[in-house]
């Protein structure tokens, strides 16, 4: 994958670049827009390289998961932090 800035990314490459991109973010809560648009950008990359057709029907889905990042204004109010 290439964003314009002339380097290649494979998949773990965009997660690992993601991961790095959200460690400073607060969930979404203090994200600029810059840094907003390369997460999704990130994101988009890795649900175009996904191998699994039906991500959501696949069973390694379930379990327990920790809020990493998201855009939903009523998740990030300040009184759920």
């Amino acid at each position: 994958y290439n964003f314009g800035d002339g380097k290649q990314r494979d998949l773990s490459q965009c997660k690992s670049e993601l991961l790095v991109a959200i460690a400073d973010v607060d969930r979404g809560l203090r994200a600029t827009s810059d840094q907003r648009d390369k997460i999704e950008q990130l994101i988009r990359a890795m649900e175009a390289g996904n191998p699994t057709k039906t991500p959501l029907k696949n069973p390694l889905l379930n379990g327990r998961w920790a809020l990493l990042y998201t855009t939903a204004t009523g998740v990030l109010g300040e009184g759920n932090l």
